[in-house]
Order: structure tokens, then sequence, then C-alpha cells
């Protein structure tokens, strides 16, 4: 049998309409059509030069039809590195880095368009083929012409509907009406309050939790906006899945004005624990509530694990401490557990103290290493499978690190952020080496990089596998990602004082980054090198929050204080 040029176009067309109107690029728990992204137009192009090509192959318009390949294959291909350098997004402004099953009909179809300029048989089929077959041939050109166009049109009607949808929709307006949002240099602004506070972003539900209090006086918790009755009373407002708890100053929970009990651990954004009034242990997170018999009520330093849904917790048994893992006991019995770290393996590190009150270092109940006395306090860190902290030198007052109980060679006259990874024995720190004004950044495994001579806010990366930094170095404050320079130029200008400036970056994509700088009169933003009006007369630093593509700092003006979306 021969295969023509145009039974390959046909085999094409179908592959790619295939891949094009399935999910093609994924993201964090997302997956798209490129027609439901910022590359949408692309799409478009791809899904009308198919029709086109349909057209041109049926009607033997080979020249014009190897000109539309050769287009279309570019597009394809274009699409395929725009994913991969992170420049495709959502209509929520996510990125969208990763590949989904639809590339597999996209490649093939690719296939399909190349082998059109490889084989052409359609000489051999002519003798074969009667008048008949030859309208058939076109009256099935035209009719699946038509076919394509009204499906193409129909996908984008339903891509520009949600792209509307997305364009007109803003964080702020999920909680404010839209008569109440202002602007200002084209950025949204809340209305404004006394005071805001306990400020928290939940980026999967683009949604704000906050206390705020208006200009009447009233205090109410958002997004709820239940009014609060007694705002001195009241620490914190947790929303936790659809629910809404209380947290009063004297540790009570409240939960649709009732009493549920008492606030059992520090606060951490992915569960509220608390002790109901019949002693039971209840962890409320986003996939529900959880409840447990506990030993005594000594229960304290609770660790949720999201993907396993266990919880962790201390507990002090008589004169000794024991961790328990879902109400069973984890560990022996120590005077007392100062910290400890658990991997999904089950591996477990503890940092316990004897009668002596010497601190030890346990691994899965073995004793590996005693802290040393030259011990720096507030610099220990640890995971499930490694302790690191610097000590002073006795000799010559330098500084070194200690991993698992082994001095590094390393001797500096300063250290400062130690970092370590999360599940492996990887870390990083910044110091000054002897006899130098200038900092490093120095890594296990992944380089070193000296010669700074200020840097900022160094921070871990969403997936804790690097850290981001800006610094100043030979004369240009760039944007590094462990020792690599990543962004040449960050837009921040040298400053003799640097205390009051910040920098911040989304941990899921350090492109997405912002400086905040102090001036004469009083805080300006300055958003990856442009610098955003009006200047503010006090900033929140510890509010800053990312959406996607989408920045949220709580800012002051003459009016009090609002939320800005930027």
């Amino acid at each position: 049998m021969n295969i023509s040029q145009k039974h390959f176009i046909m085999l094409a067309t179908v592959s790619l309409f295939t891949g094009m109107i399935a999910p093609t690029v994924a993201g964090a728990n997302i997956s798209r059509p490129y027609a439901l992204t910022n590359m949408q137009y692309v799409a478009y192009s791809i899904l009308i030069g198919l029709t086109i090509l349909f057209f041109l192959a049926h009607f033997r318009l080979r020249k014009l039809s190897y000109i539309m390949t050769a287009a279309l294959i570019v597009l394809i291909l274009s699409l395929g590195v725009m994913t991969v350098t992170g420049m495709v997004k959502s209509f929520s402004h996510q990125v969208l880095q990763g590949f989904s099953w639809g590339w597999i009909f996209l490649l093939i179809g690719l296939i399909f368009l190349v082998l059109t300029f490889v084989r052409d048989d359609e000489q051999f089929l002519e003798a074969q083929k009667t008048d008949f077959s030859r309208v058939y041939e076109k009256i099935l050109g035209i009719a699946g012409m038509i076919t394509l166009t009204l499906l193409t049109a129909f996908i984008i009607f339903i891509a520009e509907q949600n792209s509307a949808k997305s364009t007109q929709s803003s964080t702020l307006g999920n909680i404010f009406a839209h008569s109440e949002i202002t602007t200002a240099s084209g950025q949204l602004l809340s209305p404004s309050f006394q005071e805001i506070r306990n400020f928290s972003y939940n980026r999967s539900k683009n949604i704000f939790s906050f206390i705020a209090t208006d200009k009447n006086g009233v205090t109410k918790a958002f997004p709820s906006k239940i009014t609060i009755q007694n705002p001195k009373d009241l620490a914190n407002v947790r929303t936790i899945g659809e629910r809404n708890f209380f947290v009063q100053n004297d540790g009570k929970i409240i939960e649709n004005e009732k009493n549920i009990g008492t606030l059992v651990s520090e606060e951490n954004s992915q569960f509220l624990a608390f002790r109901s009034e019949n002693g039971e242990l209840h962890i409320v997170t986003d996939s529900g509530e959880q409840t447990f018999e506990t030993e005594t009520d000594t229960t304290d330093k609770i660790f949720y694990n999201p993907q396993t849904k266990d919880v962790f917790w201390r507990e002090k048994i008589g004169d000794a401490h024991m961790i328990f893992k879902n109400g069973k006991k984890l560990s022996d019995a120590y005077p007392s557990i100062l910290r400890y770290a658990v991997a999904e393996d089950g591996s477990m590190m503890m940092i316990v103290e004897d009668q002596n009150f010497a601190k030890m270092v346990v691994k899965n109940g073995t004793v590996i290493h005693t802290i040393r006395e030259e011990y720096v306090q507030g610099t220990l860190r640890m995971n499930a499978y490694n302790v690191l902290y610097a000590i002073k030198n006795t000799d010559d007052e330098s500084f070194s690190l200690v991993m698992n109980g082994a001095i590094l060679d390393r001797r500096l006259d300063e250290i400062r952020e130690i970092f370590l990874e999360q599940n492996s024995s990887g870390f990083a720190y910044f110091g000054r080496p002897q006899g130098e004004n200038r900092y490093c950044f120095f890594t296990r495994y992944r380089g070193n990089l000296c010669g700074l001579e200020k840097y900022m806010n160094p921070a871990l990366e969403g997936d804790n596998s690097g850290i981001v930094f800006a610094a100043f170095r030979e004369g240009r404050w760039s944007i590094y990602r462990n020792a690599t320079e990543l962004i040449r130029k960050s837009g921040y200008q040298n400053r003799a004082d640097i205390s009051y400036d910040y920098f911040f970056f989304d941990p899921t994509n350090f492109r997405h980054y912002v400086f905040i700088e102090k001036t004469e009169n009083g805080y300006v933003i300055n958003k990856k090198g442009k610098i955003l009006e009006p200047t503010w007369e006090d900033v929140d630093v510890n509010s800053i929050a990312f959406g996607y593509d989408t920045m949220f700092l709580t800012v002051k003006d003459a009016d009090g204080w609002r939320i800005l979306e930027f």
C-alpha cells in the first residue's frame, strides 16, 4: 500500500488536534491545554494552521502545504521551548513548567508532519483514481475543513471565556466588593483600616486571612467578615478548610461562638491543635480532623506530615519526655527532648539532655554525638538524618561548623546564616574568611561564591533545593541561586545603608522577586527593577505574600492600612 503526503497530513491533523485540546502542560496540582494558558494565541494559530493545511492537502496545493507544515513544526517546537523555560502560565498566573500526557499526541503529530517532507507517493496513486473518487475526496476535504473550522471556533470561544473571567477577577475581589477596591498607579488597594494584623495568604485557595479594625473601631475577621466583640482578647483567627477558629489570648479556641478547647502547641499554618474539655487531642487540617487520646495533658512540639497525614508530638510522662506517633510511643524516654525531626521513611533524629544537662544527638535510638561545649547558641540546624551547628574555636577565636560530630576544616572570622536541606546532608552558609572584609557563600555540594560586599535576605526555595539571595558583587546587585548568578542586573541600586531595605522572592519561582526600599519620604516597592508609585508611609514586611504572578503587601498611606495587590 502506498502512503501519500495527504495521508500523513490527515494523521497529523487528528493527532495534533487531540494534543491541542488535551492537557499538555502541568504545574503544581494542575494541568492545562495550551489554549487555557498565556500561550493561547500560539495554540489558536496551530489550530487554524491545521485547518488550512487540511484544505491545502486535499486540493493538492503542494508548495503552500509545505510552507504551512514548516510553520506548524516551528510553532509546536516553540511551545516546547517556552514550556521548559518557564514562560507558560495559567490564567491564574501559575507557572506551568512540566509536560502532561497531551504531548504524546503532539510528538506523534510532529513525526507525521516531518514525514510529509520525506515521502510523497501521490503520483503513483493518481492513475488508480476514478472520477468518483476525486469528487469524493473534494467533498471529504470541504466537509473536513468545515468541521475543523467549527471545532477550532468552539475551542477559541471556550478559552476566551475563561481568559475573560480570569482577567476580571482579583484576589482582593474575592473578599471585597468591586466598589470598595481602589487603584493606585494600576495597582489594586483594599479599603483602609486603622489596623491590619495576623495577615496570611492561602495560595492554593487564592484568599487572605487577617484581622482588621475599621475607622469606626469595629474589628472583623476576614475572609468570613465576622465581627469580633472583644478584639483585645483575640490573639488570632485561623481559617482551615471551611472552618473559622478564634484563638484568644488565654489559649481558648472559639468556633461558632462556642468554646471547643484550648490551644495545645505553637501555631503552624498547616494545622491547628487543641485539647477538648474531655482531654482528647484534636488536629485540624485541610484534610479533616483527627482525634487522639494522650496519656497526659503535656503534649507539645506537634509535627504534622501532610503527605502521610501522620501526627507526631512530644509528651512528658512522669519525669521523662517521649515522642509519640498517632498516639503510639515512638521513642525511648529521656530526661528532656529538646528537638526532634522525623522523615517519611521513619528515620528520627533528636537532641536530648541527660541528668547532667549534657546535650546529645540521638539517631534512631542510638547516641551518635555529644554537642560540644563551644557550641554557638542559635546556630543548630537538624533534619531526620543530620545535625549541623557552629562552634567557637578556643585557640584563635575563629568559628567552624560541626556536622554529625565532625569538625569541618574551614575556619572563619564570622559565620552567619546556616541552612540544612530537609531530607539530605546538603547544607549552605554565609561566612567571612579570616582576615577578609567580604563574605562568602559556602555550600557542601553546589560550589562556593566569594567577594560579597553586601547581601540580603537569603532564603530556601520551596523545594529546599537551593538558597536564593540578592548580593552586591563586582559592582552590581544580582540575584543568585546557590553559587550561580541567575539574574545579572536585579534593578536594585547600590546604597550605603541597606539596613531597612528588603529582598523577597516567590519560593516556587525565584524570578518573581521584589525589593522594598526605605527612602527619606517613606517606602517604595521595586518590583523586578521597576519602581512602583506611590511612596508609602509604612509597610509590614512580615505580610509579604506571593500569588502565581501577583504580590501582596500591607501598606500604610494617609488614610490608614491597606492590602496592596500588585
